[in-house]
């Protein structure tokens, strides 16, 4: 809740954001297979393609590119955003198609916020094999798609008011009246400190 009421005072921008999976190097003994996974989240997960790797050929180019808006927040006016994490994962897969996690490595993504191929080599120095490396290359540019306007649903209080009496709903022991007027004092405050 302190995070969302924190965000109150922030601006909000959303980026459209592109991964380009460019190499992966692990440096393992017998033959295999190597895939990188990008997440965001939980709920998000983008797989590259599986490259066959040995103990001669221990890196691949790769060229998958992923793709996902996400929502920055910055208190700056857009100068700094705030920390936006995601993780990379390099899974081996042996013969037998069995899959094993051999490295994870969390990465902020907000210092690539208004750059275009932006090459990162993200070192895994806790990998199981050594040399576990990926390179990146990142795009994050402002989204002009409006998927706010078109993936979320705003309810106003215009709106819900002519739907259902607006005093016998209560949010956190206020009735929504007192809450829209909280709300509305809020956003004039917040508007008073931009100016």
């Amino acid at each position: 809740m302190f995070k969302a009421l924190g965000r109150q005072f922030q601006k909000k921008q959303d980026f459209l954001i592109i991964v380009r999976i460019a190499k992966v190097s692990v440096q393992v003994e017998e033959d295999c297979q190597v895939q990188v996974v990008w997440r965001r989240g939980t709920a998000s997960t983008e797989k590259s393609t599986k490259v066959d790797l040995n103990n001669i050929e221990t890196d691949a180019e790769l060229n998958d590119v992923f793709k996902k808006v996400s929502s920055f927040y910055s208190k700056d006016n857009g100068n700094i955003y705030e920390p936006k994490m995601c993780s990379f994962d390099v899974v081996v897969i042996d013969s037998d198609e069995n899959e094993k996690v051999i490295a994870t490595k969390e990465v902020d993504m907000a210092p690539f916020v208004n750059h275009t191929d932006s090459l990162q080599k993200i070192d895994f120095e806790e990998s199981e094999m050594s040399n576990t490396y990926v390179e990146i290359e990142w795009t994050i540019t402002s989204d002009t798609s409006g998927r706010d306007d078109d993936t979320r649903m705003s309810i106003t209080g215009s709106s819900l008011s002519s739907a259902l009496d607006q005093e016998s709903l209560q949010i956190g022991g206020m009735s929504i009246n007192e809450f829209l007027e909280k709300a509305q004092k809020l956003e004039e405050e917040k508007q008073d400190i931009e100016q």
